[in-house]
């Protein structure tokens, strides 16, 4: 049986010396004549992704040749070596695709996934570049980072490979090191990914040039040195992958048939889990699942589990016993107990945290007999509906469902006329029986510019595209609570947003806002740059987000302080709080970060004491007010929330402007200390 081995290049469209070391390898294998490259080719099937991600391969090779003089500057002072925001890094919507593995958000994402399970390589490499002043890495990483669920053999044979890394850079006096940094803890990045899935994920990273030749404490470091690199290890994977071919494709028989036995031990034999007010986020969650080709079934019946009731109509389950069984657990499992204290990524992603659902283990065999039904072989797709006879006096739906933004942007984008209930409340009419929470929106028959049948047709189409339930009511009388008519419903402006960006603003996070304003719910948003902000018109906007720490003159500040008192809406998203709280935007306390308490210290492990009181991304819980207005649309008065900074603000001494809130022993999930 041949090996197969893929090779992937520049998934940091910026780390330009892999993406052109990949056409130089094909050129090799197409053109190369011998009897060792014969036997290459008859016992591998060797895969090469040229660009991984082509949006930032793109932008920065136009950023470099447009600053490239006839003789090349190495001054690293050059404009040459300094992307213009948000950089060449990420793809188009500003997403770090190396981060994108779990998710599956983007495009590029979702096809290498696909194409990884299309043919399960037994070696798959990841050609990187790291700062200028380093050397040239290949793995194994730090070895007390590993992930547990990844069996030890996988190291072994990541360090054997090494060995003929080694021979090759030896043969080229290249300087390198190995094991003193990175590391495979988070399953959801190129050179892990392939750990948890039975195949050797190997990261190489390369001293960056970020153009064509610079400057460096070592010496010159020129982009085709970078470029050699990169293809002399792509060389060196090849051989390793030909002369340990058995090795490879027994470790990765046994990773699949060892899932099953280790699954049989397992404590939890299932994860169940369900959704039932909002259809889209659990079809997204199959999706996800689905694409990883994890097994997931409809229940058979009803399971009452921690307090919660799945029935069989709307839950589902994922057994553990299945290839992906690792993996699984990867996914489904908390954990808070680990073997060190420094991550090089993030220290936790339990998917259903992620996707706020209701979701239980089941750990007695017994509970799971009977209740695995029919396999779910392709994402479930919710119909949304309409409740209404024909003629009917407003239209009401809930503001739970994750595509309820888009269904009233869509009647807003109309020119129809709606209002948002502020209280809950409870309609009974004789044939609808329903009780409304605070957000449900209103739109009235009468007092819009189209008829009563074109609303009734827009109300239909508005269901079926975004996937909702829609009522039609016969009466503005309620059964219990406020009546439609009443002031504490409030009219709702039809949101026209800015969004500040370049630099000081975060691209990853103004890139995520953008991507799900755009794709998710059509609702445009223009970004303007901190640059231009003292010249935009900001009449023309209600809504206006603010990432990061946008540099932004006194001018324009003076200038959104202005238009926030006229009625403009700020949003701080992450760290844009703290840039809204020093520009005297809010009044938002922050709580003093806590330092270790070590008494004496050693100065090796200084950088190590400081990144173990960070915190590298964990989930905690938090309690909400679900009768404020930033709270309307959930369900439950608790949310995890992933964090991966150690900013907190103090609660607001107005006890009614604590709209969320951790609980008294919030973590779920991850690592964070005691402090």
């Amino acid at each position: 049986m041949p090996l197969f081995v893929k090779l992937g290049y520049g998934v940091h469209g910026n780390e330009s010396s892999g993406q052109n070391a990949s056409a130089l390898v094909a050129y090799y294998l197409i053109a190369g004549e011998g009897r060792e490259m014969d036997e290459l080719l008859k016992n591998t099937i060797i895969l090469i992704d040229p660009a991984l991600n082509p949006d930032g391969m793109q932008s920065h090779s136009t950023w470099v040749n447009f600053a490239k003089s006839l003789n090349n500057n190495p001054d690293p002072a050059s404009m040459e070596f300094s992307e213009s925001w948000p950089g060449g890094r990420t793809n188009h919507y500003w997403f770090d695709l190396n981060r994108d593995y779990l998710m599956l958000q983007q495009p590029e994402s979702r096809g290498r996934v696909a194409a990884f399970h299309k043919w399960k390589p037994n070696i798959n490499t990841d050609h990187h570049e790291t700062g200028a002043n380093e050397t040239f890495f290949f793995q194994p990483g730090i070895q007390s980072r590993n992930n547990p669920l990844t069996p030890k053999d996988n190291q072994d044979l990541t360090a054997e490979i090494g060995k003929y890394h080694e021979k090759y850079l030896n043969s080229l006096g290249s300087l390198y090191f190995t094991e003193e940094s990175f590391d495979d803890f988070y399953v959801g990045k190129g050179s892990s990914y392939p750990d948890i899935h039975g195949s050797v994920g190997i990261l190489f990273e390369q001293a960056g040039v970020k153009g064509h030749l610079r400057e460096t404490p070592g010496g010159l470091l020129s982009f085709p040195f970078a470029i050699r690199n990169h293809f002399t290890v792509s060389l060196s994977t090849l051989e390793a992958g030909l002369k340990m071919r058995e090795k490879l494709l027994e470790s990765q028989r046994n990773f699949y048939k060892d899932a099953l036995v280790q699954a049989d031990k397992h404590i939890v034999k299932g994860y169940i889990f369900n959704e039932p007010t909002d259809n889209a986020r659990v079809s997204e969650f199959i999706n996800i699942l689905l694409q990883h080709r994890i097994k997931v079934y409809r229940t058979n019946r009803e399971v009452s589990k921690n307090g919660i009731t799945y029935k069989s109509e709307n839950s589902y389950i994922v057994p553990l016993k299945q290839v992906e069984y690792r993996f699984i657990r990867s996914l489904f499992e908390p954990v808070t107990e680990f073997t060190d204290s420094l991550f090089y990524d993030t220290s936790t992603w339990v998917l259903p945290m992620a996707f706020n659902l209701n979701c239980s283990p089941i750990s007695i065999p017994k509970d799971m007999e009977g209740l695995i039904g029919t396999e779910i072989t392709s994402v479930p797709v919710f119909q949304g509906k309409q409740e209404s006879t024909l003629h009917p006096y407003a239209w009401l739906f809930e503001w739970n469902e994750y595509y309820s933004p888009k269904a009233l942007y869509y009647l807003q984008n109309k020119g129809l006329k709606a209002r948002v209930a502020t209280e809950n409340f409870v309609y009974d009419d004789g044939n609808l029986k329903k009780t409304f929470s605070a957000g449900t929106v209103i739109v009235p028959v009468s007092g819009q510019t189209v008829s009563g049948d074109d609303l009734y047709i827009l109300m239909q189409n508005t269901a079926k595209e975004c996937g909702i339930s829609v009522y039609g009511v016969q009466t503005g009388m309620t059964k219990e609570g406020i009546d439609l008519g009443s002031s504490r419903i409030i009219v709702l402006a039809k949101p026209s947003i800015a969004m500040i960006t370049g630099d000081g603003s975060n691209s990853g996070d103004a890139g995520e806002i953008w991507h799900m304003l755009d794709t998710r719910f059509s609702m445009p948003v223009t970004m303007i740059t901190a640059l231009r902000f003292g010249s935009a018109d900001l009449g023309r906007y209600n809504v206006l987000i603010i990432t990061g720490s946008p540099d932004i003159s006194p001018a324009g500040i003076e200038a959104i302080k202005t238009w926030n008192r006229n009625g403009g809406t700020i949003i701080g998203y992450e760290t844009g709080s703290n840039w809204l709280a020093r520009n005297k935007f809010a009044e938002i306390e922050f709580i003093p970060t806590v330092t270790g308490k070590l008494k004496y210290g050693v100065y090796i492990n200084r950088s190590a004491d400081s990144q173990a009181q960070q915190i590298p991304g964990s989930i905690f819980m938090t309690k909400l007010d679900l009768t404020h207005p930033l709270c309307f649309g959930y369900t439950r008065d608790f949310l995890p929330v992933f964090k991966s900074t150690v900013t907190v603000a103090k609660k607001d001494p107005n006890i009614y402007n604590n709209p969320i809130r951790y609980t008294d022993d919030p973590l779920l999930s991850g690592y964070c200390t005691k402090e």
